[in-house]
């Protein structure tokens, strides 16, 4: 198994700045699985980062970081609220 990845001194300092521009995302990790939403009117906009089987743990800042730059990168996804919610509450990523 590979050594599991941090962030660098970069990352870490673009991470600050990405939660800074996006105030209102918001995060849940759920397993292996770290999700950035966000609440747009009727609808919750999210992007996922999971974590990689070669990793040794899972890091909340580094899938932190990914969900968070696939969020701003609109690399995302959208769902009603009450769907999003069941999803996170389903104790399915357990």
């Amino acid at each position: 198994m590979q050594s599991n990845s941090k962030l660098g001194k970069l990352e870490k300092s673009l991470f600050k700045d990405m939660q800074l521009f996006n105030p209102d995302v918001q995060f849940a990790i759920m397993g292996k699985t770290t999700i950035a939403f966000q609440h747009v009117g009727d609808l919750v906009e999210f992007a996922t980062a999971i974590c990689a089987v070669t990793e040794k743990k899972n890091r909340p800042k580094v899938g932190k970081y990914w969900a968070l730059n696939r969020f701003e990168q609109g690399r995302t996804v959208k769902l009603p609220f009450f769907q999003f919610d069941s999803m996170i509450d389903s104790g399915f990523w357990d």
